[in-house]
């Protein structure tokens, strides 16, 4: 189910939206309505942003990997965060102290998908 909002957007704002929907080849609303929601998830989860890869938007680490290539991780080792925490190289930089892995775990659960495509 979805809402009709109407709200004012600065030109200039605007202007660029559109030519994020022209570029990704998606409705002037539908960009509007995915950057509302990315911004909304960004907001819940603060560790997170998004990037496009192909055409798709991937919820990522910020500064940092995919999402979904850390739960992959994860899961390998039974979605346990002292493993997951412990591997080398630099997704053990990314993730940083055993709390802040765990709030990274958890919110994929909450999330639809760690990719959105329309």
């Amino acid at each position: 189910m979805s809402q009709v909002v109407s709200l004012r957007l600065p030109d200039k704002t605007a202007v660029r939206l559109k030519a994020i929907a022209r570029r990704s080849g998606r409705s002037f609303n539908d960009a509007a309505s995915m950057s509302i929601e990315e911004w909304l998830r960004q907001e819940e989860f603060a560790d997170i942003e998004f990037r496009s890869f192909n055409g798709e938007r991937h919820a990522c680490l910020k500064g940092a990997l995919p999402i979904w290539q850390l739960i992959m991780v994860a899961v390998d080792y039974n979605m346990d965060v002292e493993q997951t925490a412990a591997i080398s190289g630099s997704l053990s930089v990314a993730l940083g102290p055993r709390c802040t892995i765990t709030s990274r775990i958890r919110p994929k659960s909450m999330m639809p998908s760690p990719t959105t495509k329309r």
